[in-house]
């Protein structure tokens, strides 16, 4: 079995074993083959120092450097959340247990209103930088763009599920998917609403409905299922039609029901959120996310049922190209109109080995596409 099908865990243990491990070995050697004689006692108790002292040598000279490098600079640390386990591991704590039981962002908020507009969380000796301060956001996604990247940090949470497309990569590969997948975006196309439109009258309907029996509605819910069945219908030209399947009932409703066999279309929805909600908790737990997969990739599943879904269509769409074929797919209104995935596999040709359909398909599945503020015009 190669290293890439390891599970997550067993992985992080294989690339952290040998930093944790050689500097005891080095004791080891020293009291093995070294001319100082010490008790067994302090050489065991140097084995237990050596790693914890050395991670605590680095952490200083960083903190040094850091130290040289704002005086340098003119400026000044950003404003650190105190800590109080271990690690940083009670600001872990407060996040997952935010993520799970409550909005996504409540915790931070609460800290960037107790601290400013920036803040950082130091956590197992890396920093963790939020802000919601403007200008920050505008030199990260425009102005200074070119100087900040997802980096490998990020690309190890979200593998799995975004591959390598355009959300995943940096550099030449974010420009070369871009480069490809703008054009298909053009003014006149943006424009024209006709598909949303036909979408949500759905919702209205849905809505209209549900306050007719006197009931409550999830509205995160109706709105999940309107961004999936027109983002589908237009990236690949068929909508899942999530918004056929029933709606859920508040839990003290009376008509609350349970799908014992829940439709097909329902089963991607949940298989997207659910590799959405996995990513994100990974984000959250930080460096420490593979000992709760560790086993198994908690996104494996999901992504299985969204493939599921995906390939049928790619693999019509590559079809239709190998044979010549320029038919566009027939939309809900009887219109036929160029695809997204037309888009990319008339773009892909065998020349272009490191970017396919799918690997397009896998970085634009939430139909959001990345648009510079420096870009929004022509």
């Amino acid at each position: 079995m190669s290293f890439a099908n390891w599970p997550p865990g067993l992985l992080l243990l294989a690339h952290t074993t040998p930093k944790f491990t050689l500097p005891p070995l080095l004791v080891l050697v020293v009291r093995q083959y070294g001319s100082c004689k010490l008790p067994n006692s302090i050489w065991a108790i140097a084995c237990l120092l050596a790693t914890p002292s050395i991670y605590l040598f680095y952490g200083i000279l960083q903190h040094f450097w850091e130290e040289h490098e704002i005086k340098r600079l003119g400026a000044r640390r950003v404003p650190q959340v105190p800590a109080y386990w271990p690690g940083g591991l009670d600001l872990v704590w407060a996040t997952v247990k935010s993520f799970d039981h409550g909005y996504p962002g409540d915790v931070w908020g609460d800290w960037l209103g107790a601290h400013g507009h920036i803040i950082n969380l130091r956590v197992f000796g890396k920093d963790l930088i939020i802000t919601t301060e403007p200008d920050h956001l505008k030199a990260i996604l425009a102005t200074n763009f070119d100087n900040f990247e997802k980096g490998e940090t990020f690309r190890w949470y979200v593998q799995s599920v975004l591959g390598t497309g355009v959300f995943n990569s940096d550099g030449d590969m974010w420009k070369f998917h871009r480069a490809m997948t703008r054009p298909f975006f053009a003014r006149d196309r943006v424009t024209d609403f006709d598909l949303f439109d036909r979408h949500a009258e759905v919702v209205i309907m849905k809505l209209k409905e549900r306050f007719a029996q006197g009931e409550a509605i999830d509205f995160q819910d109706i709105m999940s299922r309107f961004t999936l069945d027109s983002a589908t219908e237009f990236l690949f030209g068929c909508s899942i039609h999530t918004l056929s399947t029933p709606l859920p009932y508040a839990h003290n409703s009376r008509r609350r029901e349970t799908l014992t066999d829940p439709h097909s279309n329902d089963m991607f929805s949940k298989a997207f959120n659910q590799a959405q909600y996995q990513i994100a908790l990974r984000y959250r737990l930080t460096s420490v996310w593979p000992f709760l997969e560790f086993w198994k990739d908690k996104t494996a599943d999901a992504m299985r049922v969204i493939h599921d879904f995906i390939e049928p269509i790619l693999k019509d769409a590559l079809a239709k190209k190998a044979a010549g074929e320029k038919k566009w797919p027939l939309h809900e209104n009887n219109s036929r109109s160029e695809t997204l995935l037309d888009h990319l596999v008339e773009q892909t040709t065998g020349e272009l080995p490191r970017a396919t359909p799918e690997q397009h398909w896998r970085g634009l599945l939430d139909a959001n596409i990345i648009i510079r503020p420096s870009d929004s015009e022509g």
